[in-house]
């Protein structure tokens, strides 16, 4: 199974990450080279892919999550340039292709987010502004993309979407304080005013904050799958990395 990663089609990380369940399902170690290994056919797959190919999971990968270098080697071949110029022209239907990416690789350690959203071209506002307000659910999650780009280019993109996300507000019921949400993640003021506009409180905290911080940076120092990880790491040696991590549930427990 194993042999056949480099045969996965282009963008299709997920089913990487499929092929380390099986193998966890059938009993086998995952052991440290092979997560290099799984690593390493992730960045494969997702290098050179479009927007439309890119499939990503949408969860936490624990025996990936725990090694930032091979997260990052998962993300290295990411083109923020040219995925930007995609989606500034992209349907509705791609733009959450790239929302679990994004956090991933941020999680990494990488500026791969905040290159991306400050690549988007004109065409990006134009393309929301004709395709929002009737896509409410894609563009609160196309939003919360946005929150990676340098502050000025939030506020930049918040002031020229605001009629976009006013329409898409009233339009719907029940996503109109999702959206506030998303949006007040962007652009802050103009989300008070919109609030004001509509009769809804903003909140003002951003709830990706959780999702885009590393997974090792939730643990304490002291914590014994934490300390034993350091340590096996040190010996340069081969180990089996889901009895390092003893019980994955317990991890997440004490975060």
């Amino acid at each position: 199974m194993l042999s056949s990663l480099g045969q996965v089609r282009r963008g299709d990380a997920m089913t990487i990450e499929t092929c380390a369940q099986i193998l966890q399902i059938l009993g086998i170690p995952l052991m440290r080279p092979r997560v290099r290994e799984l690593a390493s056919a992730m960045g494969d797959a997702l290098r050179g892919a479009t927007l439309a190919e890119i499939r990503f999971c949408s969860s936490f990968v624990l025996w990936l999550e725990v090694f930032p270098d091979e997260m990052h080697r998962a993300v290295a071949g990411l083109e923020p340039e040219r995925l930007a110029k995609e989606l500034s022209v992209a349907l509705p239907r791609h733009w959450r292709r790239l929302f679990a990416l994004l956090m991933f690789a941020q999680r990494a350690g990488t500026g791969f987010g905040m290159q991306l959203v400050d690549s988007l071209s004109d065409s990006f506002v134009d393309s929301v502004r004709q395709y929002g307000a009737s896509h409410a659910y894609e563009l609160r999650v196309l939003l919360w993309q946005l929150t990676y780009g340098r502050g000025e280019v939030r506020r930049v993109l918040g002031a020229h979407l605001y009629e976009v996300v006013r329409a898409a507000c009233r339009g719907t019921k029940h996503e109109s304080n999702a959206l506030l949400k998303a949006y007040a993640a962007v652009d802050l003021e103009q989300a008070k005013r919109l609030g004001d506009e509509l009769g809804r409180k903003v909140p003002e905290t951003n709830e990706l904050d959780m999702m885009n911080r590393p997974f090792l940076d939730g643990l304490p120092s002291g914590h014994e799958a934490r300390r034993e990880l350091t340590r096996l790491e040190s010996l340069g040696e081969d180990y089996d990395v889901g009895l390092a991590l003893h019980v994955p549930d317990k991890l997440f427990d004490e975060r």
